[in-house]
Order: C-alpha cells, then structure tokens, then sequence
C-alpha cells in the first residue's frame, strides 16, 4: 500500500499580467519554470492557473481595469506548501506573497457562522445576531 501524497493549493497574489499572461512572454509555465529554478523544495503535480478564465482577463487587462491578477498553484507536501507560504516564491527576480488558497462554492461551509455559501475570510454574518 502506497502512502497518500498530501498536495497543498496556494494561491500568488500581484502577477503581473504584462509578464505571464502572454504566449510571447511563455506565459504561466514560464513562471513555473522560474519559480522551481529558484524553489528546488518545490513540485509542481499540475499547471499553474488562473482563477479567473483567462479571456475574462485579457478583456480587463484590454479595457485597463486590470494590471495584475492572481494564480493558484499546487505542491506536494504539507511543509513545502507551509515553507512557500512562510517565505512567498521568487520569478523573475521578485519576490511573490503567497497563501492558501480555500475554494468557496455553495458546499462551502463556514466555520464562523456555521452557514453554507462561503468561508471564513468571506464571511458577513455576526453568529451573536440571531
């Protein structure tokens, strides 16, 4: 029997999307590949991605609502996603901030309020209200 592989999901925050999120730039698989040039602790078991669909962006990014955005990441092992969160990744020579990233959907449950819908850092509720 072969021991569970514990991934850690994590998400970077301030991409620039002038940087990754262009095929002339390699986009986001050039970011992992700057990140595990940096991070040799780190494995990446999947493609790093965007939270939002990457059409919804580039219109933002077109329009000039946007110059940055957000990517979430996957690595294996509990203490290298707690390192990486500690200390945030470096690509391109600029150093990242990084947390876990916790999807909320409907099944979400909050531990705040005990309602379903969202979590914790998303809630609005004061459980004291009735």
């Amino acid at each position: 029997m072969e021991e569970t592989e514990y991934l850690e999901r994590l998400k970077i925050h301030t991409i620039l999307l002038v940087r990754y999120m262009s095929r002339s730039t390699g986009g986001l698989q050039k970011m992992r590949e700057q990140i595990k040039a940096v991070h040799e602790e780190v494995t990446f078991p999947a493609q790093v991605s965007c939270l939002s669909k990457p059409p919804l962006i580039k219109e933002y990014k077109r329009r000039g609502e946007i110059k940055a955005s957000w990517v979430v990441f996957m690595v294996k092992g509990k203490m290298v996603g707690q390192s990486v969160v500690s200390n945030g990744v470096t690509a391109s020579g600029k150093q990242y901030k990084v947390e876990p990233y916790t999807s909320a959907g409907p099944d979400s449950l909050c531990e705040y309020c005990c309602r379903w819908g969202h979590i914790e850092s998303k809630c609005n509720h004061n459980p004291f209200s009735g």
